[in-house]
C-alpha cells in the first residue's frame, strides 16, 4: 500500500481514549516497514505531542499536515487524530468523500457519549453534530456533509449513533459484505464516491477481526478478513484519487505480557498482510526484522 503515498505522518496521540500504549504504535509500525519507507523514498514525518492536551496535541497534527505536500499515510494514535487529518484533506481538497472503515461510528457527541472518550465523536466534529465543542479546533474551517461519509465494518453502535446514521440515510456496507463479496463492495464504493472525488480513508483497525488482529483497545467480533480487505483497500487505492489514509488504533502494548512476546502481538503481522507492497511475510519471525529507520530519514516537525 506504501507505494501509492508520498508521505508518513507518525503522530501517537492517545488522549482520545485511555489506553496509552495506542502512542507506542506509529514508532512500531514505522520499524515494521521500514524497508517499504526506504525503497518507496517516502518522507517521513512525526510529530511532537505533550500528551496533556488533546486540542493542543491535535492542532499540532494539522499543523505538520499544513507541512506536508503531496499524498500521506496518517499513522495514530487513536482515532481522535482523525479530527486533525480529515479537517486537513476537507479544507485542502474539493468534493472529498471519507471511507470510515471501524468498527464503531465515531459520531457521537460531548452529550450522547457513555465514555466522552473523543475517539467517539470525531465525524461528530468534522459534521459539525457536535457544535458546541467545535471551537476548541479551530482548523475545522469546512464539514464533511454526512452524505460523503462510507461506514465500512461498524457493527457496535450506541442508540444516538444508530439514530443518525438511519435518519440521514447514511451509506453503511458491513463487515459480512466485504467478506462475502468484496468485487461488489468495491463497484459499490466506485460508485458512491465518482469520478472526481478526493479520497480520505480513515482505517481503525478494530474494524478487522478480533482474533486477526487482537491488539487494539475496543475489539468486536465478527469483522473483517485480510484477504477481502486487502483486496479490497488494494483496488481504492489503485482505482480511485486517494489523498490521504489513517491507520488507528493499533495497540502494540496489549500483545505484551510481563516484557515477553505473546501470541496475541504476533498476530498483528496480519497488519503486514494488509498493508505491505510485498506477501512475502513470515509472521515468526517479524520481530527479528524491526530495524529502525535511519534518524536522517525522520524529519521532526514543531509547529
Amino acid at each position: 500500500m506504501f507505494k501509492y503515498f508520498k508521505n508518513i505522518i507518525l503522530s501517537p496521540i492517545h488522549l482520545g481514549q485511555s489506553n496509552q500504549g495506542v502512542a507506542n504504535a506509529p514508532s512500531h509500525l514505522s520499524h515494521i516497514f521500514h524497508s517499504e519507507i526506504l525503497n518507496n523514498n517516502i518522507k517521513v514525518y512525526k510529530v511532537h505531542l505533550n500528551h496533556t492536551n488533546i486540542e493542543k496535541d491535535l492542532l499540532d497534527i494539522y499543523s505538520t499536515s499544513n507541512y506536508v505536500s503531496g499524498t500521506r499515510i496518517n499513522v495514530g494514535g487513536d482515532h481522535s487524530m482523525s479530527i486533525a487529518t480529515v479537517a486537513h484533506t476537507l479544507n485542502h481538497h474539493s468534493n472529498v468523500k471519507v471511507i470510515w472503515i471501524d468498527a464503531h461510528a465515531d459520531i457521537n457527541t460531548k452529550y450522547s457519549s457513555k465514555s466522552k472518550n473523543v475517539h467517539g465523536m470525531s465525524l461528530a466534529y468534522l459534521s459539525g453534530l457536535e457544535s458546541q465543542y467545535l471551537k476548541s479546533y479551530p482548523f475545522i474551517k469546512k464539514r464533511i456533509s454526512l452524505d460523503d461519509i462510507c461506514y465500512i465494518g461498524v457493527r457496535s453502535l450506541d442508540p444516538f449513533e444508530k439514530d443518525v446514521i438511519s435518519d440521514n440515510n447514511m451509506t453503511v456496507i458491513t463487515s459480512g459484505e466485504v467478506n462475502n463479496d468484496p468485487t461488489q463492495v468495491l463497484r459499490a464504493i466506485e460508485q458512491f464516491c465518482g469520478t472526481d472525488s478526493h479520497i480520505h480513508i480513515s482505517f481503525d483497525v478494530d474494524a478487522m477481526c478480533p482474533k486477526l488482529i487482537p491488539c487494539t483497545g475496543t475489539p468486536v467480533k465478527n469483522g473483517l478478513q485480510v484477504k477481502e480487505t486487502r483486496f479490497l483497500l488494494e483496488n481504492i487505492l489503485k482505482r480511485l484519487n486517494v489523498v490521504a489514509m489513517d491507520v488507528v488504533e493499533y495497540n502494540p502494548d496489549i500483545g505484551i505480557q510481563n516484557g515477553i512476546l505473546t501470541p496475541k502481538r504476533v498476530t498483528t503481522a496480519n497488519i503486514i498482510q494488509l498493508l505491505s507492497d510485498s506477501y512475502a511475510i513470515n509472521k515468526n519471525k517479524i520481530e527479528k526484522n524491526l530495524n529502525i529507520i535511519p534518524k536522517s530519514h525522520i524529519l521532526d516537525n514543531n509547529k
